[in-house]
């Protein structure tokens, strides 16, 4: 029969067992205070930063404390991998509080909590509008000031941009926004994608033409609008640059639709004598700028024109042009097409 006596061994190990209880107790919750709290309460100023494609949790974890937003570069990573959450950070613009704790930010990436970097194409020879227009329909553009924001003066002398107009100057194609951009963010890029395509080597190349990149953009823009085959874009390219040689003028029906607040249509004589420094029927030379943004075959073609002797061109019922030397082919052609036009109303 026992006393019901508890030893001293036995009264020590209970202790123990506290004690270590105990201590759990606080690590825990020093870890659930650390994770959860704020980081930073004292500061007001929201954050933006750019998580990339593939980027390696160091390097996230490094720029987020760069940023001031945690503050220890282990500790996050801890936490991250606690939360299984490693390889599940997702790319993104994201905007963080000073006082986001870990768990938020662990949270928000894992979730792709941020801005989504979308890619795009811009048609070649879209307009400014269209360039808007495009971007709100996949909800890239938050606002309406793209347009107005093309022409304005200071935002351009921002971006170092010596004209009055960007138009020309968008370089279509493929490109990747952030949802919920600005317009300022939309413009600059852009025009930053515009001047790297516009590399010293291609510069040597437009000096060499004895034309301006503002010159030789116009004229990319009118062959990119005259038609919608590449194949044919040196070739139309080719007219233009033989007209210009021998002081003819250039006589380009879109530089007509350009001033047309009416959309793409059929000319009329009327429209023929539109008083502009754009009616390239009326003046003589390159017009005052680009009337659409052209992609890059139409400013190569411009730069690397086929070599011929042809002053005119038509189009057929393909879609496509027959190309002559002389105004009499040219008219007897011309008829021939307008006479399919006709057929079709």
């Amino acid at each position: 029969m026992t006393s019901g006596k508890v030893s001293f061994s036995e009264l020590l190990s209970r202790k123990e067992w506290i004690l270590v209880a105990i201590f759990f107790a606080v690590i825990l919750t020093a870890f659930l205070l650390a994770y959860f709290l704020p980081h930073d309460s004292g500061r007001n100023e929201s954050i933006k930063m750019v998580i990339n494609r593939g980027e390696s949790l160091n390097s996230i974890a490094s720029r987020l404390k760069q940023e001031g937003l945690i503050r220890d570069i282990t500790v996050f990573k801890i936490f991250t991998y606690m939360s299984g959450s490693p390889k599940s950070l997702q790319a993104g613009r994201y905007t963080f509080e000073p006082s986001n704790s870990y768990y938020k930010i662990i949270s928000r990436l894992a979730n792709g909590e941020g801005d989504k970097l979308v890619r795009i194409s811009l048609y070649d020879g879209i307009s400014t509008i269209g360039i808007s227009r495009r971007l709100k329909s996949e909800s890239i553009l938050v606002d309406d000031s793209l347009i107005v924001l093309a022409r304005d003066k200071e935002f351009l002398d921002s971006i170092q941009f010596e004209r009055n107009d960007l138009i020309g100057y968008l370089l279509p194609g493929s490109h990747e926004f952030f949802v919920n951009s600005s317009s300022r963010e939309i413009l600059t890029k852009l025009y930053g994608n515009f001047r790297k395509f516009f590399s010293d080597s291609l510069l040597t190349v437009v000096r060499k033409t004895g034309y301006s990149v503002h010159q030789v953009l116009t004229l990319a823009s009118i062959v990119e609008a005259e038609t919608n085959h590449k194949e044919e874009m040196r070739r139309v390219a080719g007219v233009y640059l033989n007209r210009l040689r021998i002081g003819m003028k250039l006589q380009a029906d879109p530089t007509i639709q350009f001033l047309l607040a009416d959309g793409w249509r059929r000319l009329t004589y009327r429209d023929l004598a539109i008083n502009s420094p754009y009616n390239t029927y009326i003046y003589y030379g390159i017009p005052p700028g680009p009337i659409n943004n052209p992609g890059k075959d139409a400013i190569l073609a411009v730069l690397n024109p086929e070599k011929h002797n042809y002053l005119f061109f038509v189009a057929d019922s393909t879609g496509k042009h027959n190309f002559t030397t002389n105004y009499n082919d040219h008219v007897r052609l011309a008829k021939k097409y307008h006479l399919w036009l006709n057929s079709r109303d």
